[in-house]
């Protein structure tokens, strides 16, 4: 018999710490639910239960983002089917007019008619939209207030005052015999010279004072303290008098004699020399070089300064650092902000002549891997398909490095080809700003509102659109870049042909009636396209659906707790645990029974 040392108490009191901890986790698991509630109690079924609890989830996600990809297709089936309706009127007043038993009156009745549908489709094209964006115009990214931005994965945005005339005339040197804008990789050199005359000899008296000038723009001509401002727009005022007169420019007024305009004033005259170039049916005025001289009562020389440019031409167009042409840049940044130079492949851009021409010249980025034929410019290999006076320039970009700033214009300077130089158009792109490229129309002295207009759609070789449908990715899965792709259907009446439907004549009908039954060919081949994506999409939430609930039966057996189970282990435990308190009371007594000794 001990007192020290119960041993009978300790057996019993760690058999009860163990059935109450036992307890305390059974009453755990019954209030939760679960039977892993921390990674102490199956750290394997833990890991297990969470990967599958986020593709439980995930895939409920992906069954929503599904629901939301058909709710868009329904919207555009449903407007398409309306767009089907009034094509089918469409068709039915083509016909209708195509019958010489009509009057004049009667066709023009028709016609007004065909147009209120035709204002109907293109509203139904434009302005449709599911959750803000449209549905079947590609959106507009990224514009900045103000600017003039067409709707595309590339964005053509223009300045807002992009007329050609101020900021080329007299700002850039140009190659005189060609009519070819300087660059290069040097400024045009202007030299500038005064020099004083002794009028008894008259030689020069000490030494010309000199400068050499490298400049994009023509420094101010200064004589006896006069400053003389050579920049102003010379062409529209030399135009203004082509056989003579006065000019006035910076608040002096000159006399015209030629190319030469002459201000005097006093014993002092001032002349400055252009040389000329005709194009496209206008006259360009270039600046050559200016000077200014002093003389006496005799007629001597007192004083003359000089001014005059050295063409440094460069071998090919090129963009030019730092000059602020009338330019238009393409906004990449509609294709995400993890978009690489790869990514433009297949897509483009056109232009369409800036002088009233109808012509259009289109770019299409490709790739070089199947052996792209053409020819190289400034680095950069492209091919140019004529036809019809149109021209689509396809631009390997294929060997595109980081850090590489690639600069081209799409007809070496040196040819002046007909083709997308022609028309003085320069592409500029820098992949150390990736979101845009430049085009830059640089035909001098074009009248304002007569610049190029941009689409961001190319042109095929013959005129007509080559459809960029935008991507719309669902993503249809709990895994990462698992997306079913929509093509968001292209329409406009212009894409569709619809938006010249004369009906003037039987033969003008006739054509309209055929333009309509095309037309409702491709809106059916677009929502037969839709249809069958819905049925895809259907199916795909259905495998999600079905995939979740045998997952979320996979993860509840791991993670579930058996209730039967845990209420009988915790009504045993509930029983041990009173027992054991019990017991322990017994042997706390057992050293009571040693007073019995000393009695």
């Amino acid at each position: 018999m001990l007192i020290q040392h119960n041993q009978q108490a300790i057996f019993t009191q760690n058999r009860l710490r163990a059935t109450t901890g036992q307890r305390a986790k059974a009453s755990e698991k019954l209030s939760t639910g679960y039977r892993i509630n921390h990674a102490a109690d199956d750290a394997a079924g833990l890991q297990i239960s969470e990967k599958l609890r986020w593709q439980v989830r995930g895939l409920d996600r992906a069954s929503e983002n599904i629901s939301d990809g058909l709710s868009y297709i329904q919207v555009a089936d449903g407007a398409l089917e309306e767009v089907h309706s009034m094509l089918q009127r469409m068709n039915e007043l083509c016909t209708q007019a195509a019958n010489d038993t009509n009057t004049s009156a009667d066709r023009n009745a028709i016609s007004a008619e065909i147009r209120q549908l035709q204002d109907a489709t293109e509203s139904v094209f434009t302005d449709t939209k599911f959750n803000t964006f449209h549905v079947f115009t590609l959106d507009e990214t990224n514009a900045p207030p103000g600017s003039s931005i067409h709707k595309g994965l590339l964005n053509v945005i223009e300045p807002a005052n992009i007329t050609q005339e101020g900021n080329l005339a007299n700002t850039l040197t140009f190659d005189n015999a060609a009519d070819w804008v300087s660059s290069g990789n040097q400024k045009p050199q202007y030299n500038t010279v005064e020099k004083i005359y002794d009028p008894a000899t008259g030689n020069v008296v000490g030494s010309p004072t000199t400068s050499t000038t490298n400049s994009n723009t023509i420094p101010d001509l200064t004589h006896n303290g006069v400053t003389y401002s050579l920049q102003a727009n010379w062409t529209a005022l030399l135009s203004s008098v082509p056989s003579g007169g006065t000019v006035t420019a910076n608040g002096i007024t000159y006399t015209r004699s030629g190319n030469t305009l002459a201000y005097q004033s006093g014993n002092d005259t001032v002349e400055l020399r252009f040389s000329s170039n005709y194009w496209k049916g206008q006259t360009y005025y270039h600046m050559t070089s200016a000077s200014a001289t002093t003389t006496d009562a005799s007629g001597n020389k007192i004083s003359d300064s000089v001014l005059s440019y050295q063409n440094r031409e460069g071998s090919g167009a090129s963009f030019v650092q730092g000059v602020t042409y009338p330019a238009s840049y393409i906004d990449f940044s509609g294709l995400g902000t993890a978009y690489q130079v790869d990514d433009l492949i297949d897509l483009g851009f056109a232009s369409t002549c800036s002088h009233g021409c109808g012509n259009y010249y289109s770019i299409k980025f490709v790739d070089d891997s199947t052996g792209f034929p053409g020819t190289t410019a400034n680095g950069l290999k492209y091919k140019e398909t004529s036809i019809a006076g149109s021209y689509l320039i396809e631009i390997d970009i294929s060997n595109v490095t980081s850090g590489a700033q690639i600069v081209a214009a799409m007809v070496d300077a040196a040819t002046k080809s007909r083709g997308f130089d022609g028309h003085w158009e320069q592409l500029a792109y820098n992949v150390n700003q990736p979101d845009r490229m430049y085009l830059y129309e640089d035909t001098p002295s074009i009248a304002s509102g007569s610049q190029s207009t941009w689409e961001p759609k190319p042109r095929s070789a013959s005129g007509d659109l080559v459809s960029i449908e935008e991507e719309l990715h669902i993503q249809s899965s709990a895994l990462a870049h698992t997306a079913i792709i929509i093509l968001k259907p292209a329409m406009s009446n212009a894409l569709l042909k619809i938006d010249s439907l004369p009906v003037n004549s039987y033969t003008a009908a006739g054509h309209s009636m055929q333009a309509v039954q095309d037309a409702i060919v491709y809106v059916s081949s677009k929502r037969s396209y839709l249809g069958a994506m819905q049925n895809r999409l259907e199916h795909a939430r259905s495998v999600d659906d079905s995939s979740s609930e045998n997952s979320q039966s996979a993860e509840s057996r791991i993670r579930d707790a058996d209730i039967a189970k845990e209420m009988i282990l915790y009504s045993a435990l509930n029983i041990l645990q009173q027992a054991g308190e019990s017991v322990l009371a017994q042997a706390n007594q057992n050293p009571q029974n040693i007073l019995s000794l000393f009695s």
